[in-house]
Order: structure tokens, then C-alpha cells, then sequence
């Protein structure tokens, strides 16, 4: 080295795993080592020792600045360095160090301290490191100590340069011990700290400690009173800036991040991690264009300076990953035409002051759906210009899940009126265009496009879109409920109409416009709440059903039969709807008697819908048990409605049940004939026109001993996707009456394939032939291992547990006690 001297300073306590490599890293660079020891066990001593190392014994006294000056009063060179045992200086950097040394003009100097993390993300942060050895030079503050006051006292916060000196931290890595017992240390020393020294330091590093231990509120809290007496360019600050915008993304607080993120994007230019974050907080909003924007300009902007708490380099292949999901989710270049030329926007942060009007507005209303509200909006704030959500009375925190991802929220005292509340919502949208969602609903990603191309090209005042309705936690298209609704429409002044069973229609029909089909689904998960919710939920629309529909006997029956059915009450659900059928009736007698047409009845339109009223009332007997009325019910209506093809699949199930064998099979062909209803025009649910008949008329032959019609049947099937299950189990209930062996036929049929086959191990080891499943197991494990990945291994693992379950069951597979 040069002529002037350089002391290594640092302070230990059972650091023999760490101190060895630190003191290796600074060899050739130091001209002394002084080591102030607060009480190791291990030989932490001894090791500083044999690197030559001065060690001084020093009571710990619950502060890490009073041993830190101890090391400073016993060293001579002309400048300090400052290094913790689990830190080492990167050897690349000798060299710069050196020269700081020699030449440098500044009483202190800031390195970049480059912690490494978990999963190989580093995080860059300044750190004061280097100074020049004066007594006035000393450290403050208990935990976290700080030199930079004591030098700014003296020669002025110009006087600190900065460097590109590095210093590596391996203190936070997943190899590092005693965590927990470090945040136990440090919440002491914070704890025994005087009041007249808790200034922003002292909270910045209380917040962290509660992080540390998971108190993710109580950190926050701490951090946000901290940067309100925190100078912006003070060392720390960027590190306080970021670690709010991570906790307040954490908790999921989007809103508060990004305006948090806005504010320190005008202070700190060239921090591009800001960039970052905010790209994160719109790809968790939904808005994916914008993520899609924020991190492409992450990526090109150079890396942010060495003094900022920066990300060195986040793991790229997380990065790509990030980025390809935001730009999977966005609106593709040439769709994003599409939107421009549609006027569609996306909901932002602040909005637009320059537009004139929103293009699109989203209305949702709701009430304790903290669970799913999130879902439901993120899906349509790609598309949607402004988010309108009204409350009814949630004491969850549904107002500020709305809220962080940038709804504008409106409380609504709840009138029994589900058309009042969506009303309210339409009232406060600005948009040209209205998209109505409940808030356990949501657009699936292709519906957005859909949305989008309609409005484009509209020709109509509004738009029935397809909403699917999965009344159980399995989402299953087997139990999937689908019907059409408006949703989206021009806000001209149409209102809902129909306190339940809430109706855009009349509105329209009543101004003469016309409404469209739009290619576009909304998936209503309703099956996926808490069962508390769910009666919760049911018994708030009977309860409205009650209190709103009470002077109209017949809309009332037909609501509260509706309810019933859905909530799984068929008994109730049946009695409601004969009532309805009788108030019907009386209302038909009343109209041919007096020539008029009923009161309350839409224009052009019926009290009710008459498709619906028959198929939920058919359902509700068939579920009661009463299959001969649902059958003959079911069969008059079929006539009144002869393109429901619904009906007849229920009229045919009924027959099947009730062993009218040659009538059912008379029925299921016709639904074969007839394929399947337009949800457009009825309630459906699908593949009763289609593979679901096909499926009972193969059991039905089956059934009857016609093998072979029963066999071609399921093997037409097993090429249905949705009926591949059900075709396979039904072949495999056949095996003893097949005129060649199953695994022949499937192979002629090119359906060898381990999925059908793990159906086939389930059906067998379900009826006991436990020697069979376990040979079609084996050759299906064969097959899938013969495949070239990806390879889904899940059904099999399934049949396999069924197979084991079932030997455990007869006794064939005994257990250790």
C-alpha cells in the first residue's frame, strides 16, 4: 500500500464460522486489524488472533455504538474501514479501495453493501463504511449504529463521497443461525433504548425488527412515522422508501403503494426499483398492460446508483417469468389497437384528467366478499376505465379490498332491492358503456377481448353475455349452470328492474331497443365461499324475496322456489313452485275472462319466465323424489317449449327412473337430435343435448344387455373430453361381457392412454377386483413413464389411493400397529 495506513475495525461476539473469511477478504489492503470482542464461548478470539489481529475484551452492554467506538480509540491508521464478521470485502474492489486511501479527497466514504438473499436475489445498499480516523468521528445510536451524524457535524454531509467499493453481506442468506435469536437481541436493545433517543432512526429500525418477527402492521406503522422526520437524503431513506412500498404490497394495500411509489418516483429519479414495484402492484390489480409497461422500463433503464437500497439484480428468470405472465394476461399489440380504436382505457391510479369521458365502467355491488372481491375485480380492470363498487353492509373488510385496487367505493343502506343497489352503482359510473359483475363473479381472460371487440363494433344498445354459474367448490362442467344475461350496455338512462331477480331487459324492451349476443363469458363462482356465507347470502334474498315481493303472490312463489332450489331444498323448492303454478294459472283464467293481459307483467314479456318455472320445478321433483309428476310435468312442457332441450334430458332421466326403459331411450335420442339449447334463450346446463345423453344411453343399454351398442357408445365418448370418466367406468363395468379384451379394444381406438386408464383401476378397485386394477395400474404407470414430459402424474396417484384404500378396506393390505 501507500503511505497511508488503513484499520479494520470491527466488532465480534461467536463469530468463528464467519470471522476467517472476512479477515482472508482484506488482506492485502489493511495495515491493522482491531477487534473488539463482547463475550464469544467459541474461538472466535483465537482465529482474529492468528490473522494478526489486536483483540480487545469488552462487556456487551446493549449497545452496539459503545463497542464500536471502543474499536475506534484504539486504532492508528489514517483511515477506518468498518466491516461485520459476516461481511467480506469483494475482491474486485481492492483496488479502487486502495486509491480512496492514497488519494481520496473526502473525509468519508459510501460503499455498496450487497446483501446476498434467498433464491440468488441480491440487494444492493449504501453504506458508510470508510472514513478518515478523527476523534471527533465517532458512532451513534444503540442498534444499526451510525457514524454519518458525527461527520456531518463536523465537515458537512458534502464531505461523504460515494464509491463503487463492494461489500459482500452473507448475514441474511438461508445458511446464516440464530436469526431469531439476533431479532431477540436487537428488540432488547431497542426496548432499553431512552426516549429522548427514539428519533426516525430508532423507529426505522424498530420497524424492521417487527418485520423480522412477522408483525407486518406494527412495522409499518413504524416505518410511515419514521419517513415523516426522515430527510430524503438521508443514507437510509431509500431503504425506508422501499421497505414501505414491499409491506404495503404485502398487505395488499395496492393503492397506497402506488400512490407511496408515485411520490418517491418524482424525489428519486434513477431508482428503478421503484419501477418495479409498481409494476408488481398493477400485474396484482389486474392491470396487466400497465405491469406490462412499468417492468419492460424496469429492465431497459440502467441500474440505479450504488447509494440507492436497489435490487442488484432480481433473479432474471423470475423477472422473465413476471413478465411473461403480465404480458399473457395483457392485450396483445394488434389487440391493443382494438381497445385504441374502442376508446378503452385501463383503470389507473389516478385517471385521466385530459379524457373527456370513460369509456367503460365497471359496476360491482357486494357485501362481505372480502374473499373473492379481489378476483372479480382484478379480472375486468384491464379493460375497465373506472371501477364502481357498492357496498351493502359489509362488516369484512370488503371496502378496503375494493378500495387498494382502485374502486371508487360507495356505501349503500341495504332496502331489501338488489336492483336499487346495481342501480346506484350505474348512477355513479361515468362511462359511455356499463359492465355489471356480482363480486363472486369474474371475467375468465378470454372474455376480455370479447368485451373489448363488441364495443368496437357495437350495433346495439346492449349485450346478453354468458354467464356460468358453478354451484360447488368442484367447478365442474358436469354441475355448471349457464344462462344468459345483460350485462353490458350503454348508459342511457336504463335501469334494472325487479327488486330479485333483478332485469335490464324491460327497460330496453320499454325505449325499443334491441339487444345482442356478446362472445363473452362472466363465471360466477358462487360455490367457492364459506358455507356460512353462502346461507348467509340465502337467506338475505329470501328475506328480500319476503319483504319486496310480498303483494305479488306469483313473482314471490317463483323467487322463493328459485332460492330454494339453488340452496338445495328441493321439497321447499317444489312446494313453491306449484304455488307459483297455481297463481299462474288463476292469472291466465283472469286474463281470458277480462280480455287483459296481467298486471305487472313485462311489456311484450311474461310475470315470469315460463321455460325456467318448468325446468326448476321438474328438477325440484326429480331431487324430491317424485319422479312420475316431474315426468309428466316435464313432458307438457316440453311441448310448449319444443327447442328446450333441457327438458326432455329431464323428462328422460325421470323415465329412466322410473323404469321406462323404451321411453327413456326414446328421449335421450331425441335430445340427441335436438343438441343443445341456446343459453341465450333458456337455463342449460351443458351437454344434456350432447355427451350427457350419449352417457345415459349407454347405461341405458348397458343396462338392457345390448353390449356391443353399449360398447361403440362409450368408445364415442372416451373422444368427449368431459365424458372420457364416465365412458371409461362404464367399458370397465363391462369387461366380463366384451366379445375381446378391453385393452385390445382401446388400443384398435388409439384410447390406450394412462388418464382412462387410472378411471378404469378407480371403477375396478371400487367393485373389489383388486388383482385387475392392480394390471391396469401397472400398465398405465408403464405408459406415462414411456411419454415424454410433461407428464401428468396426478390421476394416477389417484387410482392408486383408491386401490390401496380398498385393499385396507377388504382386509387384503394389512397395517403395522
Amino acid at each position: 500500500m501507500g503511505t497511508k495506513t488503513l484499520s479494520l475495525c470491527m466488532i465480534a461476539r461467536n463469530e468463528a464460522e464467519n470471522i476467517g473469511r472476512c479477515l482472508r477478504s482484506v488482506d492485502d489492503v489493511v495495515d491493522e486489524i482491531i477487534v473488539i470482542d463482547t463475550g464469544s464461548t467459541d474461538d472466535t478470539m483465537g482465529i482474529a488472533s492468528r490473522f494478526g489481529a489486536r483483540v480487545i475484551e469488552f462487556p456487551w452492554r446493549q449497545d452496539f455504538s459503545a463497542a464500536r467506538n471502543v474499536s475506534l480509540e484504539n486504532a492508528t491508521g489514517d483511515w477506518i474501514l468498518i466491516l461485520d464478521c459476516d461481511e467480506e470485502l469483494d475482491r474486485e474492489s481492492l483496488a479502487e479501495l486502495s486509491g480512496l486511501i492514497e488519494k481520496g479527497d473526502k473525509e468519508a466514504y459510501l460503499i455498496i453493501l450487497v446483501n446476498r438473499l434467498a433464491e440468488g436475489i441480491r440487494m444492493n445498499a449504501p453504506a458508510l463504511r470508510l472514513f478518515r480516523n478523527r476523534e471527533e468521528y465517532r458512532f451513534c445510536g444503540r442498534l444499526h449504529e451510525q457514524v454519518v451524524p458525527s461527520i456531518a457535524s463536523r465537515s458537512g454531509l458534502a464531505s461523504i463521497g460515494r464509491s463503487t467499493v463492494r461489500v459482500i453481506h452473507h448475514g441474511y442468506s438461508d445458511h446464516t443461525l440464530n436469526q431469531q435469536a439476533k431479532v431477540r437481541r436487537n428488540m432488547e436493545i431497542l426496548q432499553s433504548c431512552p426516549v429522548g433517543e427514539r428519533d426516525a432512526f430508532f423507529l426505522y429500525n424498530l420497524g424492521t425488527e417487527h418485520i423480522r418477527q412477522g408483525e407486518w402492521q406494527k412495522g409499518l406503522d413504524c416505518l410511515l412515522e419514521a419517513l415523516k422526520s426522515t430527510h430524503p437524503g438521508q443514507g437510509y431513506a431509500p431503504m425506508l422508501v422501499k421497505k414501505i412500498a414491499t409491506l404495503l404490497m404485502s398487505l395488499r394495500r395496492y393503492k397506497d403503494a402506488l400512490d407511496h411509489i408515485a411520490r418517491f418516483q418524482r424525489l428519486y429519479g434513477d431508482f428503478r426499483d421503484l419501477d418495479f414495484f409498481e409494476g408488481l402492484c398493477h400485474l396484482n390489480c389486474g392491470r396487466y398492460s400497465r405491469a406490462v409497461e412499468c417492468l419492460r422500463r424496469y429492465r431497459q433503464r440502467p441500474a440505479s446508483p450504488g447509494w440507492f437500497a436497489a435490487e442488484g439484480s432480481y433473479d432474471e428468470s423470475t423477472l422473465e417469468a413476471l413478465c411473461r405472465t403480465a404480458e399473457a394476461k395483457a392485450l396483445r399489440a394488434a389487440e391493443t389497437v382494438v381497445a385504441s380504436a374502442a376508446g378503452i382505457g385501463q383503470t389507473g391510479q389516478t385517471g385521466d384528467s385530459s379524457a373527456a369521458k370513460r369509456s367503460l365502467s365497471l359496476c360491482v355491488i357486494g357485501r362481505n366478499e372480502a374473499a373473492a372481491l379481489g378476483r372479480c375485480l382484478r379480472s375486468a380492470a384491464e379493460i375497465a376505465d373506472e371501477i364502481i363498487y357498492v357496498d351493502t353492509g359489509s362488516d369484512d373488510d370488503s371496502m378496503t379490498v375494493a378500495e387498494q385496487l382502485g374502486a371508487a367505493v360507495h356505501p349503500f343502506s341495504w332496502n331489501d332491492s338488489y336492483a336499487d343497489a346495481k342501480n346506484a352503482a350505474i348512477a355513479a359510473a361515468t362511462g359511455e358503456w356499463i359492465l355489471l359483475l356480482d363480486a363472486d363473479e369474474f371475467l375468465p381472460d378470454g372474455s376480455r377481448l370479447g368485451i373489448i371487440e363488441q364495443l368496437r363494433s357495437a350495433d346495439h344498445e346492449a349485450y346478453i353475455l354468458k354467464v356460468c354459474t358453478f354451484p360447488d367448490g368442484s367447478l365442474s362442467v358436469e354441475t355448471c349452470r349457464i344462462d344468459g344475461q345483460c350485462r353490458l350496455f350503454r348508459k342511457q338512462g336504463y335501469r334494472l328492474t325487479g327488486h330479485v331477480g333483478e332485469d335490464l331487459l324491460p327497460s330496453l324492451q320499454t325505449a325499443g331497443k334491441r339487444v345482442g349476443v356478446c362472445a363473452a363469458e362472466i363465471h360466477h363462482l358462487h360455490g367457492l365461499a364459506d358455507a356460512a356465507l353462502i346461507e348467509e347470502k340465502h337467506r338475505r334474498k329470501v328475506a328480500a324475496i319476503e319483504a319486496r315481493l310480498g303483494d305479488d303472490p306469483l313473482r314471490r312463489h317463483f323467487a322463493l322456489g328459485e332460492a330454494f332450489c339453488f340452496a338445495g331444498e328441493y321439497a321447499e323448492a317444489a312446494r313453491r313452485f306449484q304455488r307459483c303454478v297455481e297463481h299462474l294459472d288463476a292469472v291466465e283464467q283472469d286474463s281470458a275472462v277480462t280480455g287483459h293481459r296481467a298486471e305487472g307483467s313485462a311489456a311484450g314479456g311474461e310475470p315470469v319466465d315460463r321455460a325456467r318455472l318448468c325446468y326448476l320445478y321438474g328438477l325440484s321433483l326429480m331431487h324430491s323424489g317424485d319422479c312420475a309428476a316431474a315426468a309428466s310435468l316435464l313432458a307438457q312442457a316440453s311441448h310448449v317449449f319444443p327447442r328446450y332441450t333441457n327438458l326432455v334430458y329431464l323428462q328422460a332421466v325421470a323415465c329412466f327412473m322410473l323404469g321406462e326403459m323404451a321411453e327413456a331411450e326414446q328421449l335421450f335420442d331425441r335430445c340427441l337430435d335436438m343438441g343443445e339449447a341456446h343459453w341465450r334463450d333458456y337455463l342449460v346446463l351443458p351437454g344434456e343435448g350432447s355427451y350427457k345423453a350419449a352417457c345415459s344411453l349407454a347405461a341405458l343399454y348397458a343396462q338392457k344387455g345390448e353390449t356391443a351398442e353399449a360398447l361403440d357408445a362409450y368408445l364415442r365418448l372416451a373422444r368427449i373430453p368431459p365424458a372420457l370418466e364416465t365412458a371409461m367406468e362404464g367399458m370397465a363395468q363391462l369387461l366380463d361381457d366384451l366379445p375381446a379384451p378391453l385393452e385390445k379394444v382401446l388400443e384398435e381406438q388409439g384410447l390406450l392412454q394412462p388418464r382412462g386408464l387410472a378411471v378404469i383401476v378407480k371403477t375396478l378397485s371400487a367393485i373389489g377386483r383388486f388383482a385387475e386394477a392392480l394390471r391396469w395400474q401397472t400398465k398405465a404407470w408403464n405408459l406415462l413413464l414411456s411419454a415424454p414430459p410433461p407428464r401428468d402424474y396426478r390421476p394416477l396417484i389417484a387410482s392408486m389411493e383408491c386401490l390401496i384404500d380398498g385393499l385396507i378396506a377388504e382386509g387384503n393390505l394389512p397395517l403395522e400397529k
